[in-house]
């Protein structure tokens, strides 16, 4: 075996030669990281009947705030859509429902009070900007 063969010689930090091309290496996970589950890289089962009720919890909790984020983003494209065609009433009627989406589920931990009012106020100067040129 040659001297410019060996791993050593070809290692560059962060990286690893695998096959004669470079792969960058996982980064490692930061969570838990001397925990057995972390390093083989397999989700931790809860053995606790607390511990299954928090996962089941977790799950519903996390398909609800998907449902939520889909409809806000759903609404914001219908906005997005009336915009660049131009049309200023469907517009508004689109940045109404926006705006009442946002202004329900800032409410709820699906979105921050301060997040859904900094979309508004942009979606709100997209508006005043399409009736101006009107």
């Amino acid at each position: 075996m040659r001297q410019a063969d060996r791993w050593s010689d070809h290692h560059v930090a962060g990286r690893e030669r695998r096959v004669g091309r470079w792969v960058a290496p996982k980064p490692p996970c930061r969570h838990n990281a001397g925990s057995p589950a972390v390093s083989r890289g397999t989700t931790p089962v809860p053995n606790t009947a607390s511990a299954k009720k928090r996962v089941r919890q977790t799950e519903e909790r996390n398909a609800r705030n998907r449902w939520r984020r889909t409809r806000v983003k759903d609404a914001v494209k219908a906005f997005n859509t009336a915009v660049l065609a131009g049309d200023s009433k469907a517009a508004a009627e689109a940045y109404n429902q926006v705006a009442s989406l946002m202004d329900k589920f800032s409410h709820t931990p699906t979105m921050h009070k301060n997040t859904a009012a900094r979309r508004k106020s942009r979606l709100a100067k997209r508006l005043a900007g399409l009736t101006a040129k009107k």
